[in-house]
């Protein structure tokens, strides 16, 4: 290295591999949907992403949206990877607590 060669470096954060999603599991959004680049994403998260609401669970995603289950917990398994959506169990608002 001199003075005429320069080396730009760019720090990129690791990241640990996200969660397995399941069945049961609620994609949310943790950044504002409306400024998402959909046009950058694949064809079949663009079609998954009006079913994201943060009531439905990925099975039911998979079936309104009709595509393949294994499919929709790759492309949410890409989003949460991207930090776009977070996981939530659907159990966690269907506990009923009796007397």
């Amino acid at each position: 290295i001199n003075q005429s060669t320069t080396i730009r470096l760019k720090v990129i954060p690791c990241r640990t591999d996200p969660e397995p999603v399941q069945g049961h599991n609620v994609p949310i959004f943790i950044i504002d949907k409306s400024s998402l680049p959909i046009s950058q994403w694949d064809l079949t998260t663009q079609q998954l992403l009006p079913y994201i609401d943060g009531f439905l669970h990925v099975s039911r995603i998979a079936a309104e949206a009709d595509i393949d289950i294994n499919i929709v917990k790759l492309c949410v398994q890409n989003m949460l990877q991207q930090r776009v959506v977070t996981l939530i169990s659907i159990f966690q608002y269907s506990n009923v607590y009796t007397d």
